[in-house]
């Protein structure tokens, strides 16, 4: 299929600067307070207003004019390819919101990739103008498209590294059909194959980045990881694994590591922004897909699900002062049917990691594409990272002392015999007939 055609998108209004502006001469974002009408009804911003914000730009997509908040921060050094993100649909809104909790999170992350940071306010949100009730739509594509555009005309950026998160992950879909100046791309639960609707407004038709395999295919600068919790109530994985199965037939590569996010309450499994953020930094780190599943395994381990709740209650304080937060729910999406766009989907159990016991006392002969030592006397470790790995069918896990200081974590992408030994503890995660594929 050829790549979607956007003839309007890529138009870039007047911005609100000329000339590239040094990184290092960049004034701190000053907070502001968005009320809660304005989070609910939308945002009308004018040029010279847009003007006014230290870190915003004036943009136009599609005839239409908006102004783009951002959040900026070399507090963990400078780059010429920053790392951006895009967040995850506006959840209920309780009350005003303080911009300074999106610049602090621009900080801290920072700190945390040792690089440029952008906090990309998505349309009718964090002070960006527009309505968010056109999420989804060619219109937030072009909108976001045309102020990256904008951002790296006024810095100066030779590209960008972007992650995002549900709505966040399916814009970063859309971004990715566009864009040849992306080089490390996490999209997180979020939708990548879709069922168009029938508008009249072609601005209001829904993105689906499965129609764009073909370029996301040429593209070989990109590196795409694509993150999704197999239990996700929200975000289906059925709307996830066409685009997959399109883009490998279309010859392109996609990296598929099926994480456990972790449920609350509702038990929903939508919250996978703290595992891209370890896909996007291993990346950019030049790290192997099996050192990217070690490392989510690794997190989940040390207990990634209590700090995904911590990050996840700071989010959703939407009052100007911070308040003490209870445990809190995922972030609601309200999205059109998610069915898929290609009836030959794999099977789902198949990619669904299996809650079988851990085989004490077996060891699996054979099928080994990777191992690493561990540190922990921990057989969970290397389950997790099995786990982690869509590529991975089962693993042995030998004791320390065997075959170094450490023990050894042994994936395996099929199932072989089983054998008795004392040296090890199994187990098989995904059935055989998964097939599991290599990039």
């Amino acid at each position: 299929m050829p790549r979607l055609q956007l003839p309007s998108l890529r138009i870039v209004g007047a911005l609100a600067a000329a000339l590239t502006v040094p990184l290092s001469t960049l004034p701190p974002a000053h907070a502001e307070i968005i009320s809660e009408a304005e989070l609910i009804n939308g945002r009308t911003m004018t040029q010279p207003q847009c003007a006014a914000v230290e870190q915003a730009v004036w943009i136009t997509a599609m005839g239409r004019h908006f102004c783009m908040r951002y959040f900026l921060s070399n507090a963990g050094g400078e780059g010429r390819r920053p790392v951006l993100f895009l967040n995850g649909d506006a959840g209920k809104v309780a009350g005003d919101f303080n911009t300074d909790i999106r610049a602090k999170y621009a900080e801290r992350m920072s700190k945390e990739f040792k690089t440029t940071m952008i906090y990309l306010g998505r349309m009718g949100m964090d002070g960006s103008s527009g309505s968010h009730r056109d999420r989804h739509t060619l219109l937030e594509l072009a909108a976001t498209d045309a102020a990256i555009d904008a951002l790296k005309k006024r810095y100066g950026f030779e590209g960008f590294h972007i992650y995002g998160h549900s709505g966040g992950a399916w814009l970063l879909g859309g971004l990715l059909g566009l864009r040849r100046d992306i080089g490390c791309a996490a999209p997180a639960d979020g939708p990548m194959a879709v069922v168009k609707r029938n508008v009249r407004d072609q601005a209001q038709q829904l993105i689906d980045p499965s129609e764009s395999v073909a370029f996301m295919a040429r593209n070989t600068s990109t590196r795409i990881i694509l993150l999704q919790d197999p239990q996700d109530h929200i975000v289906s994985i059925k709307s996830v694994l066409p685009f997959v199965e399109k883009l490998r037939k279309a010859g392109g590569k996609v990296e598929e590591f099926y994480v456990n996010s972790g449920g609350n309450d509702l038990d929903e499994h939508h919250f996978t922004t703290g595992h891209s953020q370890i896909a996007i930094r291993d990346c950019l780190q030049g790290a192997s897909h099996e050192q990217i599943a070690v490392d989510l395994a690794e997190a989940v381990a040390k207990g990634l699900t209590k700090q995904l709740a911590a990050e996840k209650a700071n989010a959703m304080k939407t009052s100007a002062e911070a308040k003490p937060a209870a445990a809190p729910g995922p972030t609601t999406v309200t999205t059109a049917p998610m069915a898929p766009a290609s009836a030959s989907v794999p099977p789902l159990p198949a990619l669904t990691p299996r809650p079988a016991p851990m085989l004490d006392g077996i060891n699996l002969r054979g099928a080994d594409y990777t191992s690493f030592s561990i540190e922990a006397t921990a057989p969970s470790l290397c389950q997790q990272a099995c786990r982690a790995d869509a590529k991975c069918a089962a693993w042995t896990y030998v004791q320390a002392g065997l075959q170094g200081a450490r023990a050894r974590c042994w994936l395996k992408n099929r199932v072989p015999p089983q054998s008795q030994s004392s040296c090890c503890i199994s187990g098989i995660e995904r059935s055989e007939e998964s097939g599991a594929k290599k990039d």
